[in-house]
């Protein structure tokens, strides 16, 4: 079902006719609600507003002369409640042709009754709905409070958003209104920034370059994230390389995030392929997923070591020849490193104990901070190691 939220405001002179323009279709009312309803063709009206919002004027037209004295008092006393509008309910159904509700909120002045607003909105719609928004004559805060509403239902109930609407008057153009729902496409970007700084993956950008119709990219992004994912990192840089070289679409939502995508991608424009797992291990150390980060870190120690070998990386047999000569040739202390952390690394993939003569392998897995500390020492110390 789709959903129009229109919110009421109050205005000392009362609300003008107005003619605007909705996408070059142009409309005439006091009350730009209504004539949104039109176009859209909502079958849900919500019409939200205070105990103060000027109901008797949205009213005047539906209501009885006894109806709109009681609301003109209760408007005056900032009293009216959704009881008192209830009787111009059929008539409002009648008139805009869809089924109407109103809600009375308080004027979102702390967070308290700003949460009851969001709260309010979301038990008036069912999940898988779709919305539009229009903030025209609310308060001035309430079209953030709007924003942060799209947002909420859209995970909490899986709502899509249609439009936000703003009717903005003696424009250069006349009275547009104004579309604000690109705001949520831009939270989307910066979203995906967030989950990539929380897990290195790309793949959440995936579906924002699909969504502004460059699939090709996308494609690119959602390999790499696969064989990055999955420790293949030589086809990961083969596949973030091609992204490079991608001529993509003059859209400026992609022109303001892609130098952002860029500088998280750069590494495969190098062959230190070690300094990228280093990079991986660090991001998910920080965030506990010490299995991936014990993994990483190995791996990129042999990396690190079949490069100065001048193996091949992707190839099994030269990291393991790499691994030979360079552990033979380690100083005591950094054999015991090297060992310690295959040694963890054995255990959390395998879900094994370390053998009773390893205690520091032992002491490592006996709490979080203690093997936190011992892989930030791992590491420290693969970014420090040369080969001899």
């Amino acid at each position: 079902m789709h959903t129009l939220i229109s919110f009421l405001g109050f205005a000392q002179k009362g609300y003008v006719e107005t003619e605007y323009d909705f996408n070059g279709e142009k409309f005439k009312t006091k009350f730009i609600g209504a004539g949104l309803t039109q176009i859209l063709q909502p079958q849900q009206l919500l019409l939200v507003g205070t105990a103060g919002s000027m109901w008797d004027v949205l009213l005047q037209d539906v209501a009885n002369d006894k109806d709109i004295t009681a609301l003109m008092d209760a408007v005056e006393k900032k009293a009216v409640t959704e009881a008192l509008l209830q009787p111009c309910l059929p008539k409002m159904r009648e008139k805009f042709g869809c089924e109407v509700k109103f809600i009375i909120i308080e004027y979102a002045r702390t967070e308290a009754e700003q949460i009851s607003l969001l709260q309010r909105i979301a038990d008036e719609l069912n999940e898988n709905d779709s919305i539009s928004i229009d903030v025209t004559h609310s308060f001035r805060h309430l079209p953030m409070l709007a924003l942060v509403a799209s947002r909420f239902l859209g995970k909490v109930k899986n709502i899509a958003t249609r439009h936000i609407c703003y009717g903005a008057l003696n424009m250069p153009d006349g009275n547009p209104v104004i579309e604000l729902s690109g705001m949520l496409k831009m939270l989307d970007w910066v979203d995906a920034l967030a989950v990539y700084n929380h897990n290195g993956s790309y793949h959440e950008f995936a579906g924002l370059f699909r969504r502004e119709q460059a699939s090709e990219a996308a494609e690119c992004l959602e390999n790499a994230a696969f064989y990055e994912n999955t420790n293949q990192i030589h086809q990961a840089r083969g596949k973030l390389d091609s992204f490079h070289h991608l001529v993509l679409p003059d859209n400026p939502l992609i022109g303001l995030f892609k130098p952002e995508l860029d500088k998280r991608t750069g590494w495969a424009k190098h062959n230190d392929y070690a300094r990228r797992q280093l990079e991986n291990a660090k991001l998910h150390l920080d965030k506990g997923d010490y299995l991936r980060a014990t993994v990483l870190a190995y791996e990129a120690w042999l990396s690190k070591m079949t490069y100065a070998y001048k193996g091949d990386m992707a190839n099994y047999h030269d990291r393991e020849q790499a691994e030979n000569h360079f552990t033979a040739k380690m100083s005591a202390a950094q054999k015991a490193d090297f060992d310690c952390l295959n040694h963890i690394r054995n255990a959390l993939a395998h879900g094994t104990q370390p053998g009773r003569n390893n205690r520091r392998v032992q002491a490592a897995l006996k709490d979080s901070e203690t093997l936190r500390r011992e892989l930030s020492d791992a590491v420290r110390t693969i970014g420090q190691w040369q080969p001899d």
